[in-house]
């Protein structure tokens, strides 16, 4: 995910509507699907006091998410997120500078468990279908 900085005040709206509509917010916390918020999000995370900070740190808190990322990730500010669920194991995010660009790259490991596959078996009965059963 990429935001750019000028779009700051609209940044927590556009997040809160991407997440109602990916997952019911409220369904959320009783499920075991990992969900992780990865990006540069261009909110100084390093500054509590920020409004924009604020904003998204009060928006995954309400969601039961929290920013794994405790590391300056440009030029000393945090502005590369890791976000995931409160509730299952936390990554330790790494920030590495590989030279390649100003922002650093963010490496971590979770566990991604597929859960088991639902089967449906249906019966259908020839006999049931000739006489107009359903």
């Amino acid at each position: 995910m990429y935001r750019a900085a000028h779009l700051s005040p609209r940044l927590c709206r556009c997040l809160r509507r991407v997440l109602s509509r990916t997952l019911p917010l409220d369904k959320l916390a009783t499920m075991s699907l990992a969900l992780i918020i990865a990006g540069d999000l261009n909110v100084r995370l390093d500054r509590p006091s920020n409004p924009a900070s604020s904003q998204l740190t009060d928006l995954l808190s309400a969601c039961g998410l929290s920013c794994r990322v405790h590391e300056p990730t440009l030029l000393g500010e945090l502005l590369d997120v890791v976000a995931t669920r409160d509730d299952l194991p936390i990554p330790t995010v790494q920030v590495i500078d590989v030279g390649l660009s100003d922002h650093h790259m963010l490496c971590w490991l979770m566990p991604m468990n597929r859960p088991a596959p639902v089967y449906t078996v249906y019966v259908i009965r020839a006999s049931s279908m000739a006489h107009g059963e359903h």
